[in-house]
């Protein structure tokens, strides 16, 4: 099960405009528009998708790795003084 990020919202804002760029393009391929606006297009929204791909992992290495970084040196810290620590 997955959990709610900081910038969740901005995430799923950012696909939408991605979603609606995709549709916008394939209005321009059903209408026969150049290819190279299409090229064009389609480079666009490849940026763009890489770039929400950036953001998900600096979210999940700023949260979800250095989460378990954090408790896994909480555990060996508990691992090494059970009796003290509890």
């Amino acid at each position: 099960m997955g959990h709610q990020h900081a910038h969740s919202q901005q995430i799923v804002h950012r696909l939408s405009r991605v979603i609606g760029h995709l549709e916008a393009i394939r209005g321009m391929v059903e209408s026969d528009r150049d290819c190279s606006e299409v090229l064009t297009q389609l480079a666009a929204v490849k940026a763009a998708v890489n770039s929400i791909g950036r953001a998900v992992l600096k979210e999940h290495i700023s949260h979800c790795i250095a989460g378990i970084a954090h408790c896994n040196k909480i555990a060996g810290r508990l691992a090494v003084c059970p009796g003290r620590c509890i």
